[in-house]
Parts: C-alpha cells; sequence; structure tokens
C-alpha cells in the first residue's frame, strides 16, 4: 500500500530550507526565521509519527534519531574538517573546541560562551550554523520521555489537559526568550535551548492537538476558505517576513513567534491536502524536501570553503549552489536505502568513499591541538589594562590632594582669560566610569586627559555605577566633569539615573551613547535625562561611529585601535562643546595644531600581526596613529588609505604590516605604495616572493623590513597556527621596526 504524500508538508520545507540558504549567502535578510519553522516541523512531526506507531521503543527511536539525524551530521561534520586540511591559509583557529562542541551537541551554549568571552572566538567558522542542529538533538534526546508522560497523562487526567500543559511551557519559553532579548542578551535569547524551544513546543503541542483532535480540525478548515487557497496565502505571507524582516527590527522577538504559529496553520492546511497522483512537479518537491537537512548541514561550510577561491559574485553563487545541492544529493543518496540492486551496489560504493573520507576527518580531528589557550592572548590584554588603571589611579591618588589648590587657580586662570582651551581640557579633573568599552582606550584617554581617574572593567553594568561613584565623593574626588559610558550590558530605570545624577550633584556629566542599542534601547532614555537635567550632556558616539566599521571588532562595540582613537576624540570633543564660549577665538589655532601634529605621527595598518604587539607598540610608539583590522584586506586597506589621502591626514611615515591571512599579493603592495606617494612606508613582509617582488621595484619611499627572514631562523617566533607570534616573535617585530623606523616624533 503507498503510502500518502502530504506535498504541502514538502513545499513548506523547500521554502525553509532555501530561505535559511539565502539568508547564510547575504540574499535574504529575514531568512533566520525559517529556522522557526523547522523548529515547529520537527515538534510537529516528531509526535505524529511517533503516535502512528502500534508499540513505541526507545530503540528504535533513537536508532531510527542516530541514521537520520546524527550519521548525516558527522559526515559533514568530518568531510568539512578532511577539506579545511587541505586548502591552504585556512587557519580555523577553533576546529577542537567547536567541532567538539557539534558533535556531542551543545554547540549552541558553545556559540552562548565563545560570544561572553569574545576572543576565545574566530572571526568565522563553517559550523556557525550548528547551533539550531545542537537544539534540535537535545529535544530528540527528550522527545521520548515527553511523549510517554502525555500519554500518562491522557491515560490518568484527560487528553485535554497535555495541551495545557504544553501551551503554558511554550508561553514560559516565549517570555525567556523574550526577556532575554529585551535586556540585551541576544546571543543568549537566539542560542539558549529552553528560550528557542517554544517554537518545537508549539509544533509538539499541535502535533497532540492534530493526532487527539483530528476529526475536529479537519471539520475547522474544510468549513472555511479552500484549504489549497488557505496554504498559499499563509506561505505568501511567511515569504514576506523572510524578505522584510531583519534581525534589527524592533519586534524580532514577537516576529518569531508569528512565524511559528503561521506555520502551525500551514501544517493543518497541508495535512488537509493528500496529493495520490504523484507528478513531476510533485517528484521535485518532494526530492528537494527528502534533501533539505542535508542542504541545511553542508551549506554553511561549503560556504565557507568558497571564501578562499573567490571569482567574482555571480559565479561564486552558481558554484556554491551547485556544491551544496550535489553534496547534499551524495550523502543522501549514501545513506539511503535502496531496493534495486544495481542501485545499492553503487549505494554503497558511495557510502565506501565517504565514511572513509569521515574517518580521516576523524583522525584529523583527535590529531588537531586545541589553540584556545593561544587565542586567550587578547582577553589577557584587557586584564593588563585593568592593572595599568590600577597603576595610574594611584598616581592619581598621590598627587590629587597637592594639586587640588594648583589646578583649581589654573583652571579659573584659562577660564577667565579665554586663553588655550586645550590646555584647560586636558587638566580638567576628569573621573571615568565605564564597561570593558571604556576599558579599552584607557590608554587613549589617559594620554588625553592628563589628570584623569578611570575606573573601567568588562561587563560592567549600568547598576553598578553609582556605588563607585558614592565611594569617589566620599573621597572627595568627585570634583570635575564625570564621564560615564555604560549601558551596553543593559539598562537601568530612570529612577536608578536619576540617583547616579544626584550623587554627582553640580559636576558636569558626560554620557556616551552605546552602539548596540537596537538590543539595550537606552540612548533615547539618555537624551530625555539630557532634556531635563542642564548638567547632563549626551556624547552621542552611536552617530559618530555609524558607518565607521574599522572602529570595531566583529561585535559592533568592542574597539580597534582607530576606533579606540576615534572614542577618545569623540569624549574630548564633547567636553569641548560645553566650554563653546572659550573654543571659538582658539578654534583655527587648535585645528592647525591638530594637522600638524598628525603629519608628524606614523600611521600603522595592520591586522593580527600588530594586534598582538599593541601594547608594547604603543608605548614605543606612542605618538603613532593604529589602524589595525583583524579582517583586514586590500580592498578595505585601499579604502582606509585614499580615505586619509584626500582628506589631508596621511602621516609622513607609513607602516604596512598584516600576516598571511589578508592575503596581500605583491601587486596589492605596489597599488597601496603608489598611493602613498611621497610618504616613506615601512611594509613588514611576511612572505618571501613579496619580499624579493617588493625589493626589486627599488623604491625611494618604499622600505621593506624581511620579517620572513626573521621567522625562519627562528621557529620560536611563531604559536602553534604558525600565524600569530609568539611573545618573543613580537619582542622582535617591535625590535626590527625600532631599527627601521627612524625620524619620528616618540614623544
Amino acid at each position: 500500500m503507498t503510502k500518502n504524500y502530504y506535498k504541502g508538508l514538502g513545499i513548506i520545507r523547500v521554502v525553509a530550507c532555501l530561505a535559511v540558504l539565502f539568508y547564510h549567502l547575504d540574499i535574504l535578510k529575514g531568512g533566520y526565521l525559517a529556522v522557526c519553522t523547522f523548529f515547529v516541523l520537527s515538534g510537529f512531526l516528531s509526535f505524529v509519527s511517533t503516535n502512528k506507531k502500534e508499540k513505541f521503543s526507545l530503540k528504535d527511536y533513537y536508532k531510527n534519531r542516530i541514521i537520520k539525524i546524527y550519521l548525516p551530521l558527522i559526515i559533514v561534520v568530518f568531510l568539512t574538517v578532511l577539506i579545511l586540511h587541505f586548502i591552504p591559509n585556512t587557519h580555523w583557529v577553533n576546529l577542537k573546541v567547536e567541532t567538539t562542541s557539534v558533535i556531542f551537541g551543545y554547540n549552541n551554549f558553545w556559540q552562548i560562551k565563545a560570544n561572553l568571552d569574545y576572543f576565545a572566538r574566530s572571526a568565522s567558522s563553517p559550523f556557525t550554523h550548528f547551533w539550531y542542529i545542537s537544539i534540535l538533538m537535545q529535544f530528540e534526546l527528550l522527545f521520548p520521555f515527553i511523549y510517554l508522560l502525555t500519554k500518562k497523562i491522557e491515560k490518568k487526567i484527560n487528553k485535554f489537559f497535555p495541551c495545557i500543559l504544553l501551551s503554558g511551557l511554550s508561553i514560559v519559553s516565549f517570555i525567556f526568550f523574550y526577556m532575554l532579548n529585551k535586556n540585551g542578551n541576544f546571543n543568549s535569547s537566539y542560542y539558549d535551548s529552553f528560550a528557542r524551544s517554544f517554537s518545537l513546543i508549539i509544533g509538539l503541542n499541535l502535533g497532540l492537538i492534530y493526532t487527539n483532535y483530528k476529526s475536529r480540525v479537519d471539520s475547522f478548515i474544510n468549513e472555511g476558505v479552500g484549504s489549497k487557497r488557505m496554504f498559499w496565502a499563509f506561505l505568501l505571507v511567511l515569504i514576506c517576513l523572510f524578505v522584510a524582516i531583519d534581525s534589527s527590527f524592533f519586534y524580532f522577538p514577537i516576529i518569531m513567534l508569528l512565524v511559528s504559529l503561521i506555520t502551525c496553520y500551514l501544517i493543518v492546511y497541508a495535512m488537509n491536502d493528500k496529493d495520490e497522483s504523484i507528478n513531476s512537479g510533485t517528484k521535485v518537491i518532494k526530492y528537494l524536501s527528502s534533501i533539505s537537512y542535508e542542504v541545511y548541514l553542508v551549506q554553511y561550510p561549503i560556504i565557507y570553503i568558497f571564501q578562499f577561491f573567490y571569482i567574482n559574485k555571480y559565479f561564486n553563487l552558481l558554484f556554491i549552489f551547485f556544491a551544496i545541492f550535489m553534496t547534499s544529493s551524495l550523502i543522501h543518496a549514501a545513506l539511503k536505502k535502496r531496493r534495486y540492486e544495481k542501485r545499492k551496489i553503487a549505494n554503497n560504493i558511495l557510502l565506501l568513499f565517504i565514511s572513509l573520507a569521515s574517518l580521516i576527518g576523524l583522525f584529523i580531528y583527535i590529531k588537531e591541538d586545541n589553540y584556545l589557550s593561544d587565542m586567550k592572548v587578547l582577553e589577557e590584554e584587557l586584564k593588563e589594562r585593568e592593572e595599568d588603571i590600577l597603576k595610574s589611579q594611584e598616581d592619581y591618588k598621590n598627587r590629587v590632594n597637592k594639586e587640588t589648590e594648583e589646578r583649581a587657580a589654573t583652571l579659573k586662570d584659562i577660564e577667565d582669560s579665554k586663553n588655550n582651551i586645550d590646555e584647560v581640557v586636558a587638566n580638567l579633573n576628569i573621573i571615568g566610569v565605564g564597561d570593558s568599552v571604556m576599558l579599552g582606550a584607557v590608554d587613549n584617554l589617559n594620554k588625553a586627559f592628563k589628570n584623569g581617574y578611570f575606573d573601567a572593567k568588562v561587563s560592567r553594568s549600568i547598576w553598578a555605577s553609582n556605588e563607585i561613584l558614592l565611594d569617589l565623593k566620599s573621597k572627595e574626588m568627585l570634583n570635575g566633569p564625570v564621564i560615564i559610558n555604560l549601558g551596553a550590558n543593559g539598562d537601568c530605570s530612570k529612577q536608578c539615573k536619576i540617583k547616579i545624577i544626584e550623587t554627582i550633584g553640580d559636576n558636569d556629566i558626560f554620557w556616551l551613547t552605546v552602539t548596540n542599542d537596537k538590543n539595550v534601547h537606552v540612548n533615547d532614555k539618555l537624551k530625555e535625562l539630557a532634556s531635563i537635567y542642564d548638567n547632563f550632556h549626551v556624547i552621542d558616539w552611536e552617530s559618530i561611529s555609524k558607518g565607521h566599521t574599522e572602529y570595531f571588532y566583529k561585535d559592533g562595540i568592542h574597539l580597534t585601535g582607530s576606533g579606540r582613537k576615534a572614542y577618545q576624540e569623540a569624549i574630548y570633543n564633547g567636553i569641548k562643546e560645553v566650554y563653546l564660549e572659550k573654543l571659538e577665538k582658539e578654534k583655527e589655532k587648535l585645528i592647525e595644531e591638530y594637522k600638524n601634529k598628525e603629519i608628524s605621527k606614523v600611521t600603522f595598518y595592520g591586522n593580527d600581526l600588530l594586534l598582538y604587539a599593541f601594547d608594547s607598540l604603543n608605548e614605543r610608539f606612542s605618538s603613532s596613529v593604529f589602524n589595525i583590522d583583524k579582517d583586514a584586506n586590500y580592498s578595505s586597506l585601499k579604502d582606509k588609505i585614499s580615505s586619509s589621502n584626500d582628506d589631508g591626514t596621511m602621516t609622513s611615515q607609513i607602516v604596512l604590516a598584516f600576516d598571511k591571512n589578508a592575503n596581500l599579493s605583491a601587486n596589492d603592495y605596489k597599488t597601496i605604495v603608489e598611493l602613498c606617494q611621497d610618504r616613506k612606508v615601512y611594509v613588514v613582509s611576511v612572505n618571501a616572493k613579496i619580499t624579493n617582488t617588493l625589493l626589486e621595484l627599488k623604491k625611494d619611499n618604499l622600505h621593506v623590513i624581511d620579517f620572513v627572514k626573521e621567522i625562519n631562523d627562528n621557529s620560536d617566533y611563531l604559536l602553534k597556527d604558525k600565524v600569530h607570534l609568539s611573545t618573543k616573535g613580537n619582542e622582535a617585530l617591535i625590535k626590527i621596526l625600532e631599527d627601521n623606523l627612524i625620524s619620528m616624533d616618540l614623544e
């Protein structure tokens, strides 16, 4: 007897599968919503298919799940590891720990932790999308017990009571998801198993209702407009949401719930329309639906791999589509049972080949080193900064009493004479309280404000600030402007902020807006306070930094070298605006002094090669400009150089220091050197071919620093990943830069 085929369910799967794929390809901004559809489908089908069995067996259930879900996952994981092993210039630092999290089904929690510990996470990964599979695996692990419990409750009480329980549980899950999102914990809300389970539970509950009340559901459907028309209407609404709603939408959590509920309607209408005749169109839908899971598994690894073979946008898309569907089809065919002997032989050969390749990938994974400790270097940078802060605070306390009267007299003289506003601002008794954003820029701030006292700490919330300010007030240290940069880790009530204002008293308050306001919703509230209190000023860092991706790491919050400089300038200029009347007479002089200072600086352009040595470099070349971008490439570097040339901010000496992750060719360096015109350009080369090519140019303004020779002669200059510099390597880099960079301002 031929099984009924529900074409509508296949259509839902295919649409959701393509939506996620287009989202990963940056074509469809709302495609991520389709994951909710997959969750609902999984919950519904798990219950309905299990309920059809005459006798439920835990052993058979888990065996089936392992074959259908876990086996394809393991194959894709280890095939990816194998392929990446043979692609040059791929350095997936978290291969060991991230792959482990995938195969043991806790990748979603790993991603939450990796995001909280930002510097432990690599810039990109082929397994970014496997958080969904981990939640699905966790659900499949628990489902049999949930199913048996519902059946037991049905027997003991009634069939309707489990529906009420599941409805309540889905509501609690959604509230948890909503609150996490509202409080700014976006990644936790998106990856947390319970927070995302509301869609799964909705699907589970639908399966329970459909199973127990099928006749009523069918009656309800048949009494309305035609099932097919309603199905296509709801599907059109769903597709419109996939097209229109991105993750920055204010009602993003509500939309995810709406998608889950719309999917329920689609499933019900699809179940009311059995397709008894299998035509060519149905066969296509059926096949695409059958490989949808494999398509989901392989799409991101293939997208990740193809970034190393970029031709052009359209050819790459074409090749990616072909590779995804071909790979998915092969894996599906290898694992599918065949009735015909010839196909079975071909299947077994294909399965053997895939199995052997996967086993090699498994071996590579087992032998792979864990580089996580090496990648903790950036995290240690912040800890070192905290130590620097403690030292600067101690120095501040030692001199604050001695200089109080002198400073007050000096400030009064400067104010009365309306002369040299830069000196006034630089000598203000600045108090700064902030989180990791301020912490990252504390060196810049200490240089800008000679008498500044900055207390910044990672993950600090607004709630902690009043206690710090009260302590400073008790020590009579609140005698000047107060800079606050808090809010990125969550907001506090209006009354909470009023208490902070009352503690600070008559002193001017400069509060910076945050760049993740779509998650925390704090900036408008700050501007409202500025309209109420005369001494409350908002420095709109969100607007100032808008469009400047070079200012930030990937999270859009923490600052790169150029971002720290821009951040310090934003604060400086914000305070300067408060003294506008005194600033006007010195404005032209200030601009001229700033330009002259910029010309005498050295500008460093680099990626990780400079990033890990930044503290030492910043100390040694203190008057320099640092443009450090982990993801720098030729295009971004060219844009920065051209921009500085056009606006007249290009310095007289330029250092280019990039490791091989930047993928800069000798021709790229030639173009950059030409853009720099008559400036001195120092290229720190880590590639022998590039070194030789650049030396052949014999340009007067080009100085090639052959660092690759130093690395080849000293194997301990690199970490285990053979890309990033060790402590000795950083020391050697600084020494070679000192030896080559002459006639610079070392103030």
